[in-house]
């Protein structure tokens, strides 16, 4: 008798999480393998995206998690003056939360490379890296468009519907099926991975004023754009995010 089909997922990172949350919504049976601690307090802080938020109404666990997060507002862009060029109420008006925690600032601080580096080939700093460069600089930052887990998020997402729809019909799916399926959700995530690496990008480089192009659009242009338009154009972005399609809508 042939062994009822499971997912082996190696490591409990959000993606990890959310796939095994995903896989358990779909009756799929997995086992999440984690050397480490599961969920650590590492880093700053993790924004949700709109499309991200719907996926956890689709699994249920959006209202405990909306108890402990806080909606972000406005967003202002300060010189290197501490003059305000910019003050926005984007995130307010489109009426979507990000995480955040009542009363703290994050100050982050970017530093151009001397080359292009990519995951896992990154660096990594110390401590004693990070207070001799705050030292030599302390007076600028730059935000990153905050993408990382959502895009995650995403490619979960296409992989348990791929999943499903094939378990369905194949409840002891073959090396070739399965090859198949995992085709079909590269070709649909590597588009998707690829158009966010460019807009973090762009976004990075637009914050730290990169090129005197960029510096004239952040500080005479974007100031004058409508809310409401910038809104829209986020809007649009995040309703391309694909959702579980063996779950309810919670827009339908």
């Amino acid at each position: 008798m042939a062994e009822p089909f499971k997912v082996i997922i190696a490591g409990g990172s959000l993606g990890g999480l959310m796939l095994a949350l995903q896989l358990e919504r779909a009756g799929i049976d997995y086992i999440v393998l984690e050397k480490g601690e599961i969920g650590p307090q590492l880093g700053a802080s993790i924004g949700f995206q709109p499309h991200s938020v719907k996926l956890f109404e689709q699994l249920g666990v959006w209202d405990d998690m909306k108890s402990i997060t806080v909606p972000m507002g406005n967003r202002q862009h300060f010189d290197e003056h501490g003059k305000c060029f910019e003050d926005s109420a984007l995130f307010t008006e489109i009426h979507k939360n990000l995480v955040g925690v009542p009363g703290l600032i994050f100050w982050f601080f970017y530093v151009k490379l001397p080359s292009v580096t990519r995951m896992p080939n990154c660096p990594r700093f110390t401590d004693e890296d990070a207070h001799a460069l705050v030292d030599q600089y302390g007076k600028t930052f730059t935000v990153n468009a905050g993408l990382g887990a959502n895009t995650a998020y995403e490619g979960t997402t296409r992989l348990v519907n791929g999943l499903h729809d094939l378990l369905q019909e194949h409840p002891q799916p073959t090396q070739s099926q399965l090859s198949s399926m995992f085709s079909v959700y590269e070709q649909a995530q590597r588009s998707k991975a690829e158009f966010v690496l460019k807009i973090s990008a762009a976004v990075t480089r637009y914050e730290a004023q990169d090129t005197w192009l960029l510096k004239k659009a952040s500080r005479w242009l974007s100031p004058y754009i409508p809310d409401f338009f910038k809104a829209y154009l986020y809007a649009g972005y995040s309703s391309q995010g694909p959702i579980l399609k063996f779950l309810a809508d919670p827009d339908a």
